[in-house]
Parts: C-alpha cells; sequence; structure tokens
C-alpha cells in the first residue's frame, strides 16, 4: 500500500511543476526587486525529446541561480543510471546565461529520482534534498554548483519516504529536512550537513501528510508547512505548522485552516483526488515575520480559494487569513508559492483556471513590500 501512495504523491505535483514558467521560479528566489520591474520572457530548458518536471530554484545575492528538475527521457548519466533523474543548471548572471544540464549524480542502480528541491545560505552554499526511488537524499555544493558532495540518505530505517523539503539557517549551518511516511518525520544537521540526527516523527494522527515549505528564522525558530490528508483521500483536510524551538529535536504543532474535500481531477481517468488538493507554502523575512500562504475551499468538492496569514511570534499566533484573489466562485486555485525577502518584500505566485474553468491555467503573481498589509495588482506570467 505504501509504494502506491507514494507514487501518488510524486504524481500530485507534476500539473504546478511542469507549468511554472522560468520567469516566475526566478522572482520567487532572488532578493529584493523594485516594485514595478518588468519579467523578461520566458525561457524553454528542454529540448525535443527531453520533458522536464518539478523544478526547484535557488539563488543568492551574488546573482547565481540554480534550477534543478526531473527529467524523463533524454541521455543517462550511465547504462544503469535512473530514469527519470535529476539535472541542475546554474547561472553566474542573475539568469541571463545557463550552464549546460548536469546530473546530480550517477547513483548507479537506482530506478528513479523525484523532487528535488534546493536552497542556498548567505555564503552562497547551495544545498539539495531529493528522492533515490523512495529514500530521502541529501547533498551539498560549496563551489557555486559546479561539484557537488556525495549524495546520503536520511531515513535511517524506514520505507517508502516522499516529499521531502529542505530549510537551512541563514549561515548554513543548521539544516533542516522533512518529509513523510505517511506521518511527517525530520531530521537535522548542526555541522552543515555533514553529519545527521535520526528521523524525528514530529506528530502523529493517521493522516497522511505532505510538507509544502520550511523556514528556520532569524532567533533560529524551525517551521515547516503541512497538509495532512484522511488516508482514503476522502474527507477535510488539515493544514498547519510544525515548529521546533530547540534545532529540531522536539516539536510542537500550530493550525492554521481545514479545507474541505479538493475538487475532482480533470486532468485523465484515475489521477489522485489529491492532485489538485490543498497545499501550504511557507517564507520568512530578515525580520522574523512568518509568512503561509495556501488554498483551501469552504464547501466539499468546491473550488478552492488563495488565502494568506502571518506571525510575528515565531509561529505561537497567526494573523487572519485574507484572501489573496476575487474571481467568480468556480476558479479553482492551485500550486501556491511564496518567497520573502529583506525588511517585508513578499512575492507570491498561484495557478488558477478563470480563463477557461478546467482547462486552461495561467500562473499569476503578486508582491508586496511592507510585509503583506498592502499588495500590488496581480499580474498573468504565462
Amino acid at each position: 500500500m505504501q509504494p502506491d501512495r507514494g507514487k501518488r504523491a510524486h504524481l500530485r505535483r507534476l500539473p504546478f511543476l511542469a507549468a511554472l514558467t522560468t520567469v516566475l521560479c526566478l522572482t520567487l528566489v532572488l532578493p529584493a526587486l523594485p516594485a514595478q520591474r518588468p519579467f523578461t520572457t520566458e525561457q524553454s530548458f528542454s529540448k525535443v525529446g527531453h520533458d522536464d518536471w518539478e523544478p526547484s530554484v535557488a539563488a543568492d545575492a551574488a546573482g547565481h541561480v540554480y534550477i534543478a528538475t526531473t527529467r524523463y527521457g533524454g541521455p543517462n548519466a550511465c547504462k544503469e543510471c535512473p530514469d527519470p533523474a535529476i539535472v541542475v543548471r546554474r547561472s553566474t548572471d542573475g539568469g541571463t546565461n545557463w550552464s549546460k544540464p548536469n546530473f546530480i549524480c550517477r547513483c548507479r542502480g537506482v530506478e528513479g529520482q523525484h523532487d528535488p528541491v534546493m536552497v542556498t545560505d548567505q555564503s552562497g552554499r547551495v544545498f539539495m534534498t531529493w528522492m533515490n526511488d523512495f529514500d530521502v537524499q541529501f547533498a551539498r555544493s560549496e563551489d557555486f554548483g559546479r561539484t557537488w558532495s556525495p549524495p546520503g540518505s536520511l531515513d535511517g530505517a524506514l520505507n517508502f519516504s516522499d516529499k521531502p523539503w529542505i530549510a537551512v539557517s541563514p549561515s548554513g549551518r543548521n539544516v533542516h529536512v522533512f518529509f513523510n511516511v505517511s506521518d511527517p518525520y525530520a531530521v537535522y544537521s548542526h555541522n552543515a550537513g555533514r553529519t545527521w540526527s535520526e528521523p524525528i516523527l514530529t506528530t502523529k494522527s493517521g493522516l497522511y501528510f505532505f510538507s509544502g515549505g520550511a523556514t528556520v528564522t532569524p532567533d533560529g525558530t524551525v517551521l515547516s508547512s503541512q497538509a495532512a490528508y484522511p488516508q482514503d483521500e476522502d474527507g477535510p483536510i488539515s493544514l498547519f505548522v510544525v515548529r521546533s524551538a530547540d534545532g529540531g529535536k522536539t516539536w510542537d504543532t500550530v493550525g492554521i485552516d481545514r479545507s474541505r474535500k479538493q475538487p475532482p481531477c480533470p486532468s485523465w481517468a484515475g489521477c489522485s483526488a489529491a492532485y489538485y488538493g490543498a497545499q501550504v507554502a511557507m517564507a520568512s523575512d530578515a525580520n522574523g515575520r512568518i509568512y503561509v500562504l495556501y488554498n483551501a475551499n469552504k464547501r466539499r468538492e468546491g473550488a478552492h480559494r488563495l488565502y494568506l496569514r502571518y506571525s510575528n511570534d515565531s509561529g505561537e499566533t497567526w494573523s487572519l487569513p485574507r484572501q489573496m484573489t476575487h474571481t467568480r466562485k468556480r476558479v479553482d486555485h492551485e500550486f501556491p508559492m511564496i518567497a520573502a525577502t529583506g525588511d517585508g518584500e513578499v512575492h507570491i505566485a498561484w495557478m488558477d483556471d478563470r480563463n477557461r474553468l478546467g482547462r486552461k491555467w495561467n500562473v499569476f503573481y503578486r508582491q508586496s513590500t511592507d510585509g503583506g498589509r498592502s499588495w500590488a495588482k496581480r499580474r498573468r506570467l504565462s
């Protein structure tokens, strides 16, 4: 049963990650941008015969930008190497020019790789987590993505892990990775990923968990946003945050919201009910304000709306939900993403089907420069 759930979890994120444009990704990770700066045009990174999914983007203040994707098709690193495989491209000039794609590892004997997530620290080191089959992996680069450390497994004796997410402190010393084995787990390193704790269960409720974001605040509080589904995917979804004030050793839980059963999946016959499910993205700024952006509905199988909440006390209490879009009732909002930089600059993005219900999805973007109190008008990117 668990392997099938894991496979469905990989599929669940594919539509957003495949459709998300490079321009959008760069917006959400680069340092603070002027409010009215125009977006560049879209760039295609896939050659004919290559099928790139699940992009993750990271950037530092010096203009290094990294994109990792799960690539189906195309040449493999070796005959016994995984397909799909994770490839990385890097830019040293803020995304104008890009290197050729390189494999994160040869990883002989692995059938497939999925779910790459990258972050950088203030010195420019790059940290990545991903899945080798159903094993959570970690590697880091100390030369701006040219080479990577040998991958290491993080999930110990657990089987059928899935959906990792990563957060690092500004110095890069403290690294935290979250994943699920139905229940949610976390591991931590306090030496930049050289050694790791054993997996720690962050909460237990009999639900099936997905991480949607993670952050480390300036005071050292570690948080991860989670969506918890019924095992049969037929019921309400609990949206919440797990947090730790002692470096990842112990955890408590704070509720964010509750969404009713998700809309039916129109993408193809037999796709998972969680394909268009509620998710929670997370970010924090230099002032320690924590933001969550999530989609949720108020009636069973109803269209999702997009909401924002923030906390000024390390996640103890939260602002009231603020609806971030106002569209027709049947318009569905999915796949929220958020980034926060500097002194209260916040960027959000999502997809919705306002232009053709259930069939035509576009990427939209909004920005705040005052910690989420006011917002620029939405912009359509795709």
